[in-house]
């Protein structure tokens, strides 16, 4: 036969105390007789009440801890992405750059102010049209952004390494040379400011 019995604990023994009581029509006591506690024997807590103060210092202290990790951690990981117009970035001379805080005003998408402030973290250039872009703002870049760009530098690196020792680099010929041209050489800087000098005088 199963028994539920309410306990104290005290904090500074580190012990429970069990209540007794008395189930039966006799003066028969629980714990008590056959049916008492030794070390060693299982037991369940549960429906544990703490002290009452216990209760406003833990919802403080859970609170203190959310607001902290919302400011530490989180971050709107959304991203806006839009075509901007050619005609009107050229009239107006404007430049952006990846990292310029720009000002998204949208009823829709921000309700309650009307805009947010956020920054440019990715655009997309047109070769022949400069001011027709694809730009990507968000207020966090994403993860892995800087591993990627690393890697790419390191490509780079290793396959400049790689052609620069598989190929002789062309001859420098320089401002006091009589080398002829070739397709295999190149003028030095100031070779060609003189051979420019002299075409002009020419």
């Amino acid at each position: 036969e199963d028994h539920y019995f309410e306990v104290n604990f005290n904090s500074a023994t580190r012990e429970f105390e069990i209540i007794t009581i008395w189930p039966y029509d006799d003066d028969t006591q629980l714990p008590g007789g056959k049916l008492i506690p030794k070390s060693g024997d299982r037991y369940i807590l549960w429906n544990i009440r703490m002290p009452d103060e216990y209760y406003p210092l833990a919802e403080e202290e859970f609170l203190t801890a959310v607001e902290q990790f919302n400011t530490e951690c989180w971050q709107d990981l959304a991203v806006y992405k839009a075509p901007t117009d050619h005609v009107w970035i050229e009239e107006n001379g404007v430049s952006l750059s990846v990292g310029r805080r720009v000002r998204l005003e949208s009823e829709e998408y921000f309700p309650e102010t009307g805009y947010r402030s956020s920054r440019i973290t990715k655009i997309t250039r047109k070769v022949n049209q400069p001011g027709e872009m694809d730009i990507e703002i968000s207020d966090a870049l994403h993860s892995g952004a800087f591993e990627r760009v690393n890697d790419s530098i390191g490509e780079l690196k290793n396959y400049t390494k790689s052609k620069a020792e598989g190929a002789a680099l062309p001859d420098i010929i320089r401002s006091w040379d009589k080398t002829l041209p070739t397709d295999n050489n190149l003028f030095s800087a100031r070779r060609s400011q003189a051979e420019h000098i002299r075409q002009k005088k020419e």
